[in-house]
């Protein structure tokens, strides 16, 4: 009753949120329009449409956007023509956003690391005046949802002779997992590895597989996880992966301008697993933010964290290539010699503090899990 009582007292007319129901998931379509309440649904469709509303009016209230992907729609300039951009604004595209940002007062909520470097590389591609809009950075309170809800128990153990240099896990395609994959089959890393493959919808990709995808290779259970079994904390690691010394993954990619975390990158840091991940530039400059500490005596950083997509790929691919030289004797060595950033790193990661929404609005809407978490939507 406290809680209902404090929700009258909420103005929900001036908050937005961008990407709440995706279009093709009926199951949370439903689960809104017969849990919500009216106040609840109108932060949830139709959120477009709201924000042209506000813009009509020519409100002076502060407009908050709330978006747990990368801050900013694409351009109409990008949009069908490249699997770069997978972020979606309903039908609003960067243009028209950025028009009605320079009229109306708006603070984005991004789970983003680096959003303001993000539009400003945008407006620049694209050609458009830059305007002001304020950002709000969530991007530890989403690694403490990916922390609290998905990754509730990791591995304290720390691999050692292991058979294989490295896995990597690939359950949904994508442009970045194919390009990954490519270049690891390429210079004949995968024979290194423990890999799968499962490429649901490969077909709307552009890019042609150099690996034989037909083997469609799973790795214990957590190829056959679901969202439900995301939700319920049902995560559990295959066995290979405690026969691999490195994982090396690969982040969603919403913009590939965008440095967006998720439960890939936190996974090893939380599992005692060194890791090499490919996501946009800055990655690593977020990680050592927070307190990570990069394990420079097994990587060369250096020819990863590069602006250049492709050179990010290969450094990821050379840094395994100088690694698969050596004997199990030395790995274990190199190993041996980070166990303590091992430690701190998971340690780090337990203890990152806890960020608050902005408003009251806000954050009854993540309490309630409203305003969903990737694909745990359903695990309030």
């Amino acid at each position: 009753m406290a809680i209902h009582q404090q929700k009258n007292k909420m103005d929900f007319s001036h908050t937005v949120g961008f990407p709440i129901v995706p279009k093709e998931n009926q199951q949370q379509t439903d689960w809104c329009e017969t849990n919500l309440t009216a106040d609840e649904k109108s932060c949830v469709f139709g959120q477009a449409e709201k924000l042209r509303n506000l813009y009509r009016s020519k409100t002076k209230q502060m407009v908050y956007i709330f978006t747990p992907h990368p801050a900013l729609p694409q351009s109409k300039k990008h949009l069908h023509k490249t699997t770069l951009y997978t972020n979606s604004w309903d039908d609003m595209q960067l243009e028209e956003f950025n028009e009605i940002a320079k009229h109306i007062p708006i603070t984005v909520v991004s789970a983003e690391a680096f959003p303001e470097r993000t539009y400003d590389i945008a407006c620049k591609n694209f050609k458009l005046d830059k305007t002001e809009i304020n950002f709000y950075v969530t991007t530890d309170w989403y690694l403490g949802e990916m922390r609290r809800v998905v990754l509730k128990e990791t591995p304290d153990t720390i691999n050692y002779d292991c058979n294989k240099l490295f896995i990597t896990m690939n359950k949904r395609a994508s442009t970045y997992r194919m390009l990954m994959m490519n270049e690891l089959s390429k210079n004949r890393m995968l024979e290194k590895a423990h890999w799968s493959w499962v490429g649901q919808q490969v077909e709307r990709l552009t890019i042609e597989p150099t690996f034989d995808i037909h083997q469609k290779r799973q790795l214990g259970d957590l190829e056959k996880s679901t969202p439900a079994g995301f939700a319920s904390g049902r995560y559990s690691l295959p066995e290979e992966y405690f026969d691999s010394y490195i994982e090396v993954c690969v982040e969603s990619f919403y913009d590939p301008d965008a440095v967006h975390c998720t439960e890939k990158t936190i996974r090893p840091y939380l599992s005692c697993k060194p890791s090499l991940c490919l996501n946009a530039y800055g990655h690593h400059e977020y990680l050592e933010s927070i307190g990570i500490k990069l394990y420079t005596e097994l990587f060369d950083y250096d020819i990863i964290e590069q602006p250049n997509l492709n050179k990010r790929i290969n450094g990821i691919v050379q840094n395994l290539k100088a690694l698969s030289e050596l004997s199990k004797y030395d790995l274990n060595k190199k190993i041996k010699s980070i166990e303590d950033k091992i430690r701190h790193n998971k340690e780090t990661l337990l203890q990152l503090p806890e960020t608050r929404m902005p408003t009251p609005e806000l954050q009854y809407l993540i309490d309630k899990n409203i305003f969903p978490v990737d694909m745990v939507l359903l695990a309030s």
